[in-house]
């Protein structure tokens, strides 16, 4: 074994970089190609390419990498997809006594993720809990400002004229929010080189839209100027306060205590020069903020600014007891800016290496702004378009700010029909939606108010709650892709949209009368049971033959469901990342194999034990994560490949579904692991329908029980192997001295 090997299986006294002592690492990020700050299995985060870096610049050791909870990992704000930060941080217990330590890590990271430094803590502190309060700051270009500029295109209509009588404060039914409150933001973020597809311009002339040719930042003689700095920290002023803040996230009842959030301070910070043309700041503190919170705070105070939405709108949205489609601002120009620790420094700022706070590396942020932040910031915007494209959609048309104070005439407004060159049946995607000239996100929003989840255009819904369309940027089934998740029932139907589902569900013996069955079954035996599973070979042929040599290689052995959402779905993790034992070559060679996407019409996700995909954003990207159906989920038909069903223990997912969870951003996650001890290949004797092994041979079944009898004594061998090398593997992890060489 090799010498840098040994030293870490040395005491931790012993160990070139000393024990592991609990220290606050002060971070700086650009957010653009990450899904966000916080790990997320089989997506790209901060937090993945950071603890990494740790690892190899040698902070954190072999036997605790990859392990969070080992190193007591926290994070003091969960920044989401695409948003920046200068001044977040993260605990964990590292090894510091190493030369340089700061620029090794840095080594070990790309140019748009920064390490400043580190501070000594207190052998408990959880940068999440000790948090007191966190700033988050917000740029636009002046000329977001000015309410003749980006205006929406003469070619869009604009509905009629408001009801009469829209005079009094009202609102929708609350049972529309979940199809409203977050279906129209994301759509809302059209970027500059759609919104040149849909006028037939250009993406040049969309860009150069946002900015006038002098550089000012102003157009029509607007200038952001101090008195409009002052009118718009008025405006921003009304969020301050504990207000009810249902209106302005995803998933939120209005009742639900969480919805209430304190903002200490909101207001415009001034104008900064970025590249010659003006921006301005606005500035944020609170105690903590929910998601899309900031954003949505920002889209509804710039509509006001522009006259776009009446003064009034903003405290009608803080209102627990009304419920409407507030605007979302781009994720580009959101960062946070600071994290404090006041109660901490008051109580220990003292005893250790000093208070935590960004004092001691003001330059270091000042420079990471100047050299990655406002230019990633001003040059994607230049490029895109994608402010201007955003602000033309705060109109009438897509919002309705006219019908806010008349409950009837806004539910109207909302429920109209309208024609849209896109077909219902591709509605879903979103090149379809985002190019369509005439689409308003909101109108869609009522859609799916209209047709309830069975339509197939309904997007995610929250721990089996309701049928919404994610503003997450998405994820299904998979473990980074692109639906927010939770599946199940409708709010509108009795006991949980089941009616809606009754012609679904009346074709489900059909379904699996035509569709043939491998004989071989897969066999997961878990803590809870074993779960007996055949696929689909004709319909997924790929996906089919890439998990069942996984399972015939042992890669599922010791691996885990890392998530169980009750009535909705258990998650198998990749076997890259959540198995106890490392992969073996040939585990590792297959495990890489990625798979296209398979769908079907004849197949549908109606019914519990159905076998579905795991993917990226990309369609082609399936890998070696699956999902066990626990509930039809209709909205992710022709989206994800189907490729099998649970044929035996559908007791072990109801056992599943015992086990206490917790909240991991989307994902519903055990508390207790769930392992699978073991997996493996077999024929049951009363299998029939397709056999993988001797489909197609024609050789009689003596010939072909024959091969089926080889082909199982051959990957039985192949278990064994893999099996012996992993015990070999852990007992060389945990009893150094008897390890062999390798």
């Amino acid at each position: 074994m090799a010498a840098e090997e040994t030293a870490f299986k040395l005491p931790g006294a012993q160990r070139p970089g000393g024990r592991k002592r609990r220290v606050a690492v002060f971070i700086a990020y650009v957010g653009e190609g990450y899904q966000g700050m916080q790990i997320n299995p089989g997506v790209k985060t901060i937090e993945d390419d950071l603890e990494r870096a740790i690892h190899a610049a040698g902070g954190i050791s072999d036997d605790n990498a990859h392990n969070f909870s080992k190193i007591h990992w926290a994070r003091a704000a969960r920044t989401d997809k695409g948003v920046s930060a200068v001044g977040n941080v993260v605990s964990l217990a590292m090894m510091v006594e190493i030369p340089d330590l700061v620029a090794r890590i840095n080594a070990h990271l790309p140019p748009q993720i920064r390490v400043l430094g580190f501070t000594r803590v207190t052998g408990t502190f959880d940068a999440r809990q000790l948090c007191d309060k966190r700033r988050y700051e917000y740029i636009l270009p002046a000329s977001a400002f000015d309410p003749q500029a980006h205006k929406p295109r003469a070619d869009l209509p604009l509905p009629g004229p408001p009801s009469a009588a829209a005079q009094a404060c009202g609102a929708m039914p609350t049972d529309a929010k979940a199809a409203v409150a977050e279906t129209g933001i994301k759509e809302a973020a059209i970027s500059g080189a759609e919104a040149a597809d849909e006028a037939g311009a250009p993406a040049a002339e969309v860009a150069a839209d946002v900015q006038p040719a002098d550089g000012s930042g102003a157009s029509s003689g607007f200038v952001f100027d101090e008195a409009a700095q002052e009118r718009l920290s008025n405006i921003l002023a009304d969020y301050q306060g504990t207000h009810n803040f249902h209106n302005f996230t995803v998933r939120m009842s209005p009742t639900d205590p969480s919805a209430k959030r304190y903002i200490l301070n909101f207001s415009c910070a001034g104008v900064q020069m970025i590249e010659g043309k003006q921006w301005v700041r606005m500035v944020v503190l609170g105690q903590s903020f929910m998601m899309h919170q900031i954003r949505k705070m920002i889209g509804l105070a710039v509509a006001v600014a522009r006259g776009a939405a009446p003064r009034e709108a903003i405290g009608m949205a803080l209102s627990p007891h009304r419920v409407f489609p507030v605007p979302m601002a781009p994720e580009l120009g959101l960062f946070l800016d600071q994290t404090f620790f006041d109660a901490y420094n008051n109580r220990w700022g003292d005893d250790r290496d000093g208070k935590l706070t960004l004092d001691d590396y003001k330059q270091e942020v000042l420079d990471f702004k100047a050299q990655h932040m406002y230019p990633h910031i001003s040059r994607k915007d230049a490029e895109a378009g994608i402010n201007s494209s955003w602000v033309r959609t705060l109109n009438e048309r897509c919002f309705h700010f006219s019908c806010w104070a008349d409950p009837d005439a806004l539910a109207a407004q909302l429920s109209a029909p309208r024609q849209l060159q896109a077909s219902s049946s591709t509605m879903h995607s979103t090149d379809s939606w985002q190019r369509d000239p005439h689409f308003c996100p909101e109108q869609h929003a009522a859609d799916l108010m209209k047709d309830g989840p069975s339509s197939g255009q309904g997007g995610w819904s929250d721990r089996g709650r309701g049928a919404r369309s994610s503003a997450r940027g998405g994820r299904a089934s998979d473990r980074g892709g692109r639906q927010s998740d939770r599946g199940g029932r409708g709010r509108g139907s009795p006991r949980g949209g089941q009616s809606s589902w009754a012609g679904q569900k009346r074709d489900r013996n059909t379904q699996a009368s035509e569709m043939k069955l491998t004989k071989e079954r897969i066999i997961f035996q878990t803590t809870h049971g074993d779960i007996e599973m055949a696929l689909y070979p004709e319909a997924a042929p790929k996906t089919v033959k890439h998990i069942m040599q996984l399972a015939r290689l042992g890669a599922y052995n010791t691996n885990h469901f890392f998530r169980v959402d009750k009535g909705f779905v258990a998650q198998v993790a990749d076997c890259s990342g959540g198995r106890e034992a490392p992969l073996d070559p040939r585990q590792a060679e297959e495990e890489a194999i990625r798979v296209p996407l398979e769908v079907s019409p004849t197949l549908k996700h109606t019914r519990r034990g159905i076998l579905s995909m795991a993917r990226h954003s990309d369609p082609n990207s399936g890998g070696s994560s699956f999902s066990i159906i626990l509930n039809p989920t209709p909205h992710l038909d022709m989206e994800y490949t189907i490729f099998g069903e649970v044929t035996n223990g559908l007791e072990a997912l109801a056992s599943m579904e015992t086990v206490s969870t917790r909240s991991e951003g989307i994902f519903v996650m055990p508390e207790t692991r769930i392992n699978i001890l073991s997996s493996y290949v077999h024929i049951p004797p009363s299998a029939g329908a397709t056999s993988l092994m001797s489909e197609g041979d024609g050789r009689g079944a003596g010939a072909a029980a024959g091969r089926a009898c080889s082909q199982q004594l051959e990957e039985l061998q192949q278990r064994f192997d893999a099996q012996a090398m992993q015990m070999q593997e852990m007992r060389s992890r945990r009893l150094p001295g008897s390890a062999v060489s390798r």
